[in-house]
């Protein structure tokens, strides 16, 4: 599958100018305000000439800005976030649109079948309802609820791409991977080297789209939650890069991506997502084990594209150390101290003791009520030591609807049953991919269904199954599993065996 197309180069143009735009914004609020205004009145234009194109819109939006909070608009004390206003427009669009066919042909239609969510929908429904018959406060059941609305994008995907191949979407996911990269490493130098400090860590903290912690020994952690698609990405560019290798087609594309994806994720320092890398890349073994048993690949092949793999590993940490240690201007930062100290150190951090505090907590809420759980709004009180949390509360006690044990807060709040449904929903999505993969050897499928198996394991120290992010890549994994399955990848086409 290209990716460096026209679409590609479209959208990395796009996303280069946003982020100026918005760094411009943080820096001059009224300027901000109608860069914010202008990019509604685009997605409502784009969206009104062709639905597909503010769908597009709005996935970039996610892929590049973790919390959405790029652009915003003060409304009294709310804050409206980019996100949310994009996905209000594209949703009014297509509400006008899916009313207007309903009047006119008198029945209901979507694009595919997404009956396998209902389940999951009817239980988030349940929750919210339980949250407000316990009277959780409106506010924290409001803003805990409000992320699941995400789900919705289910409808207008269904009907512009179900007729449509990956390609698109694929092409916007690409760009916005290598912009993450290359936001990176740009944060990684900047801080590294003490350049700008200040304006660009408020802007990103600010912002939303990340943290930026001073390790111990001088190096910069740059942790952006975004960080999670190119986890997802290494796995799916693997596996289009060894596709490649297999039918003797271009490959460098694929590794390129493949290992800026890696670096990225190896400087983002998330113990979180190493874990996932580490299962991810089980599971890749355990997928050329099958694949060789069944004689589609070899023995030769297989650790050929182990190699690259480690070469990828290697080239990951090059670019890191060069990034720190670029003699211009001098650092003292030490990476190999500061990744030893991550690495082996799983107690004594603030965030990690903090985790550890709230987890016997959690237990206590879901023994109370395991099946239903206590709904949307549910808070628990537990002793933080985060910095941030002893400035406001010196005691340490803090209270909070948002915990970092993902599976454990959706326990709580929908209960045993809810996280069933969604253990469901997660279950016939992979046989969708996995059975797509299976008819056609594609690769692509394969390489979302990782993702989605890469996730289910960072859901249990970092919630992104209740978050548009991981909400927003279950969308296009269920996109992707309806469509239709038009190029054969399979490596016997090349000849090889």
């Amino acid at each position: 599958m290209k990716i460096f197309d026209k679409t590609f180069k479209l959208t990395l143009a796009s996303v280069f100018l946003a982020e100026i735009l918005s760094f411009v914004g943080f820096l001059h609020p009224a300027a901000g305000r109608f860069f914010f205004l202008m990019i509604l009145l685009i997605t409502l234009a784009a969206s009104i000439y062709k639905l597909e194109y503010g769908l597009l819109a709005v996935l970039t939006e996610l892929f590049i800005s973790s919390k959405g909070y790029l652009f915003s608009l003060s409304l009294g004390h709310f804050n409206l976030s980019i996100r949310i206003a994009m996905w209000l427009v594209v949703m009014l669009v297509w509400g006008v649109r899916f009313l207007s066919r309903l009047i006119r042909e008198k029945r209901l239609s979507f694009g595919f079948d997404f009956s396998y969510f209902l389940p999951l929908f009817f239980f988030l429904g349940l929750g919210g309802l339980i949250g407000l018959l316990k009277g959780n406060g409106p506010a924290d059941a409001f803003f805990d609820y409000n992320n699941w609305f995400y789900f919705g994008l289910l409808l207008p995907l269904s009907e512009v791409f179900h007729e449509n191949n990956f390609r698109k979407i694929f092409s916007v996911f690409s760009a916005s991977i290598v912009w993450l990269a290359f936001e990176t490493f740009s944060s990684l130098y900047l801080f590294s080297h003490n350049l700008f400090m200040r304006p660009v860590y408020k802007w990103i903290r600010n912002t939303g789209v990340g943290e930026i912690t001073q390790m111990p020994n001088g190096f910069s952690r740059i942790f952006f939650q975004s960080h999670f698609f190119a986890l997802a990405a290494f796995f799916i560019f693997f596996l289009l890069f060894a596709g490649a290798r297999l039918k003797k087609e271009r490959s460098w594309p694929y590794f390129l991506v493949l290992t800026a994806s890696l670096a990225s994720v190896l400087i983002s320092f998330s113990r979180s997502f190493w874990v996932g890398l580490a299962g991810g890349v089980g599971l890749l073994l355990a997928l050329a084990a099958g694949l060789i048993r069944k004689k589609k690949i070899s023995w030769k092949d297989t650790l050929s594209f182990a190699g690259a793999g480690l070469i990828s590993l290697a080239l990951s940490f090059a670019i890191m150390a060069a990034i720190v240690k670029f003699p211009f201007p001098r650092t003292g930062a030490d990476l190999s101290d500061d990744l030893t100290n991550r690495l082996s150190n799983f107690s004594g951090e603030a965030a990690v003791s903090s985790r550890w505090s709230l987890l016997p907590e959690l237990w206590k809420g879901i023994k109370k009520d395991p099946l239903l759980g206590h709904g949307f709004g549910t808070t628990v009180t537990y002793k933080s030591s985060d910095p941030r949390v002893l400035e406001l509360h010196p005691d340490g006690l803090y209270t909070t609807y948002a915990f970092e044990w993902g599976w454990l807060d959706l326990w709580l709040k929908i209960g045993l049953l809810g996280v069933l449904a969604y253990l469901y929903l997660l279950f016939i999505l992979s046989r969708r991919l996995w059975r797509r993969f299976s008819a056609g050897s594609d690769l692509l499928s394969a390489g979302f269904l990782l993702g989605i198996l890469v996730m289910v394991l960072v859901n249990i120290f970092t919630p992104y199954l209740n978050h548009p992010l991981g909400i927003g890549y279950l969308l296009l994994a269920a996109v992707l599993a309806a469509s239709p399955l038009q190029v054969r990848t399979d490596p016997h086409q090349s000849g090889r065996a």
